[in-house]
């Protein structure tokens, strides 16, 4: 039988692509060879992060222009001003806010104590918000790094402590982390929650050391999802949390451009700093307030400051806490409690009891989303 030899060109050729799909073999090997290249990437580049001050000075300068020539010829990274002269970062606690301005921030702080115990009753409902179930907004989990589940209501990863819950009235779609030990209203076992504990420390310790945490990731991956929720409904999309979920909430704010209000958050450490890029940085005022409460142990810890001023003025990379800050007065004389409870001391602020409830606020006290 004869066979045109243009057919059999094409047949061979059909073979040729089918077998390659079948048996990836170069894609396999492009992919490893990726990996290695971005794996050696980061570990030439890992030092580099700490050096280019988030603030600038004299010395910062000509200490940070021979690493941002060769971040240039290396890795292209373009020559801005933000780069030379940082992000506009100041390190002063700023001015106390007025009671109205409290006013203003409350529900933000209130909705922060939700993910403890669910209970939305007390601190959701009397601002006129409520708690979106996970399933109702039908996010991919898969896309989520980690072993992200949802309940009905919050999206939780046991292994880390990752928590997020979502509120919404009828202007806002606020995102909540769950601060350390809200995990408790998940994990009855003492032995696994103080293991659990543990790893959620590390990864505070991780991100000062400069790393990205997995939890971070998380909420990143996340928020990619719920700005599209959020467009789709036509509201305006909100994160806050408190201390290391202020932290959460600061660096997906920064990373994804939208309003944050954060309580005595944990500091971003140079790792995720550098993930965020200096030119989101530089809007950190347009974006984010951070409320620190006086004697707050972490953002009010005696010589910090002059320490954080010293390593910036020589071009060193350290943590920071980004955005507008103000400040309210503590209810508690300790560091610790202060750093714990900021809703409590803006009860106290208020004029209430500082174990009051949202629920047992006066009309004219509660102030909602406009």
């Amino acid at each position: 039988m004869h066979i045109d030899p243009a057919n059999r060109s094409l047949t061979v050729a059909l073979e040729m692509n089918e077998a390659r799909h079948s048996c990836p073999l170069h894609e396999k090997i492009k992919r490893i060879f990726s990996e290695i290249f971005h794996g050696l990437k980061e570990i030439v580049s890992f030092p580099l992060r700490y050096l280019g001050s988030k603030t600038w000075s004299i010395p910062g300068i000509i200490v940070r222009t021979p690493i941002l020539l060769f971040k240039r010829i290396f890795f292209q990274e373009p020559l801005t001003k933000v780069a030379f002269f940082g992000t506009g970062y100041y390190s002063n606690n700023g001015p106390q806010l007025s009671v109205e301005e409290t006013k203003d921030v409350l529900r933000y702080a209130a909705f922060g104590l939700v993910p403890f115990r669910y209970e939305q009753d007390k601190w959701a409902e009397p601002f006129g918000a409520k708690v979106i179930a996970p399933a109702a907004l039908n996010v991919d989990l898969t896309k989520l790094p980690g072993n992200v589940k949802t309940n009905g209501h919050a999206f939780f990863d046991r292994n880390n402590l990752f928590k997020a819950m979502v509120l919404e009235d009828e202007h806002e779609m606020v995102v909540t982390f769950g601060p350390m030990y809200s995990h408790l209203s998940d994990i009855s076992d003492a032995k696994e929650s103080s293991k659990k504990v543990k790893k959620q420390l590390r990864s505070i310790i991780a991100n000062y050391a400069g790393l990205s945490p997995q939890n971070y990731d998380q909420a990143d991956a996340l928020m990619e999802q719920l700005k599209k929720i959020a467009q789709e409904k036509n509201k305006r999309l909100v994160v806050t949390g408190q201390s290391l979920a202020g932290s959460i909430a600061s660096y997906v704010a920064l990373k994804h451009e939208i309003k944050g209000i954060c309580f005595n958050s944990v500091q971003l450490g140079a790792g995720l700093q550098s993930k965020i890029g200096d030119a989101k940085l530089a809007k950190a005022d347009m974006l984010l307030t951070q409320i620190h409460v006086q004697r707050d142990l972490v953002s009010q810890l005696p010589g910090i400051g002059v320490v954080d001023r010293a390593l910036s003025a020589f071009g060193v990379r350290t943590p920071g806490t980004f955005g507008q800050r103000r400040l309210i007065p503590s209810a508690f004389k300790d560091m610790r409690s202060s750093h714990d409870y900021p809703v409590k001391s803006m009860m106290n602020y208020l004029g209430y009891d500082k174990n009051a409830k949202a629920s047992e606020l006066k009309q004219e006290d509660i102030k909602r989303s406009q």
